[in-house]
């Protein structure tokens, strides 16, 4: 798990123990639950911990493992595959599939509020079929002693682009990522079955002549987030030149190191679905708004969290910007940038 995972789950927790309770209601168990399928993933993780009562600060409360996290064995963690909602609300149905959850201990969370470096997770590895974008997907948290739900959360995986490839513009057969036109460049892609929100990053490969090993090296640059939709024809954005070259100087200030141009470029494409975006959105919301109304979006019922899909490793390489004629080639604005390139 990434330290994304963490910094999406701290507000929803914070949030979750603070706002769910009132100290004169009757008390329940409400646990906070965390997934993102991804359906490129070799394996998938649920997150599930404690929300929990006190009458100090609840922070103080955070640090201490017991508190927020379940104990081995005291729930059981299962994802269902259905073909259908019908089908899944049919009280005589089967799930096509059953994944378990095994428990499992990270021991790389980083220090903050919550306990640290220990973290348990639940775990399953990923078999051909297990994560098919024709299936809906039922999270289901339970008691392990007798079975009784606790949460449960429904969702369906982002699902791929009408065809392929994805990326349209530039198109990684025939063009560059160039910026001949209005000194920007544009990047266009199809929308993805289920993807609601989108974000594109361009990586710019450069060597380093006279360093040992002469290794491949980049620079990524993170484009807008955009929010669009499968009735979408096309998904655009752009980079302006202007951008890129003060992204690379500020990357490579002070590295005087001999370059070499590498004419390719990585275009890396981020995608969620509107589960997701509406967490990220809710999140967005509190935190730049002083109004305290706003809470973080839940879909889990039974509890508080997020169950949702993503994809993170839809990648294509094309071809970079190779000219060198003044005053706009892409060649000659490095060589400006005194960090090295065409020495």
């Amino acid at each position: 798990m990434s330290k994304y995972v963490y910094i999406l789950l701290l507000p929803l927790l914070l949030w979750s123990c603070e706002a769910e309770f009132s100290p004169n209601a009757e008390w329940r168990e409400v646990p906070s639950v965390f997934c993102l399928l991804d359906q490129d993933d070799t394996v998938s993780y649920v997150r599930v911990q404690k929300c929990y009562l006190g009458n100090d600060d609840l922070k103080s409360y955070a640090t201490i493992f017991d508190s927020t996290n379940y104990a081995e064995g005291d729930i059981s963690v299962h994802l269902l595959a259905w073909r259908s909602e019908d089908e899944m609300n049919s009280p005589d149905a089967v799930p096509v599939r059953t994944l378990v959850f095994d428990y499992a201990m990270l021991s790389d969370k980083t220090e903050g509020i919550f306990s640290s470096p220990m973290q348990p997770v639940y775990k399953h590895r990923n078999e051909d079929g297990d994560l098919d974008t024709a299936f809906i997907y039922q999270l289901v948290v339970a008691k392990a002693a007798t079975g009784e739900v606790l949460a449960s959360a429904t969702t369906s995986l982002v699902g791929d682009a009408p065809r392929e490839p994805w990326l349209t513009s530039p198109n990684p057969v025939s063009s560059r990522l160039g910026f001949h036109r209005n000194r920007s460049c544009q990047l266009t892609w199809l929308p993805f079955a289920r993807g609601r929100r989108y974000q594109a990053t361009v990586r710019y490969h450069y060597r380093c002549r006279y360093q040992r090993p002469d290794s491949l090296r980049h620079i990524d640059m993170s484009l807008p987030v955009l929010a669009a939709s499968s009735n979408d024809a096309a998904v655009s954005t752009s980079l302006a030149m202007s951008t890129f070259l003060a992204n690379v100087e500020t990357s490579l200030h002070g590295d005087t190191a001999t370059k070499l141009y590498v004419d390719t470029a990585v275009i890396f494409l981020s995608v969620c679905n509107e589960p997701l975006h509406a967490y990220l959105n809710s999140i967005e919301l509190m935190n730049s708004s002083l109004d305290q109304e706003y809470a973080a979006y839940s879909n889990i019922e039974g509890g508080v969290g997020i169950f949702a899909a993503r994809r993170t490793a839809l990648r294509d390489t094309v071809l970079a910007d190779n000219s060198d004629v003044r005053p706009y080639g892409l060649h000659f604005l490095l060589e400006q940038l005194d960090v090295g390139f065409g020495r």
